[in-house]
């Protein structure tokens, strides 16, 4: 079930990447699997399997101060080069920087994305057969209905893409 939600969720994102990519804009496409520590007070919370969705957010604003949790170096880490990411995106439009490992803009002939996790590093997309295949199921779904066709024709329209 991690897998398809994964799946599922990444599915729209890749799929606007792949817009975003052949209509000449950036787009910084990323997972992010650094796994959060687990409160250390027994039975305070259900162990997390992995990273979950939304879970990025006390890393990418480096705000790990504010959950009472056993964070670890390597949590610390993460949580300056996501900030760092996301400060420079913020400012410039790309989240790259001086001693950051380089994240290249996701384009469809490499298929590649961000992994910020304990070594960040660009990687093929996981599962690309399953992302595929949500793709194309969600374009035929869209040509069958007649609706969320107006996403295509208003990549043109908008500017660079991100996250």
């Amino acid at each position: 079930s991690h897998d398809i939600g994964r799946d599922s969720n990444l599915e729209g994102h890749r799929f606007w990447g792949q817009v975003q990519s052949k209509a000449g804009k950036p787009f910084y496409l990323y997972v992010f699997s650094q796994k959060p520590p687990v409160p250390s007070t027994p039975g305070s919370q259900l162990p997390v399997v992995g990273a979950l969705h939304g879970g990025e957010f006390f890393y990418t604003f480096d705000n790990l101060h504010l959950k009472d949790l056993p964070w670890t170096d390597t949590d610390r880490k993460v949580a300056d080069i996501a900030s760092s990411y996301w400060t420079n995106f913020a400012k410039t439009g790309d989240p790259n920087g001086p001693g950051l490992p380089r994240w290249n803009a996701y384009n469809v002939k490499d298929d590649q994305l961000m992994n910020i996790g304990s070594s960040p590093q660009m990687e093929p997309t996981p599962n690309k057969a399953g992302s595929d295949f949500l793709i194309s199921w969600d374009q035929h779904f869209r040509k069958f209905t007649g609706k969320g066709n107006e996403i295509t024709s208003k990549a043109k329209e908008t500017g660079p893409s991100g996250y």
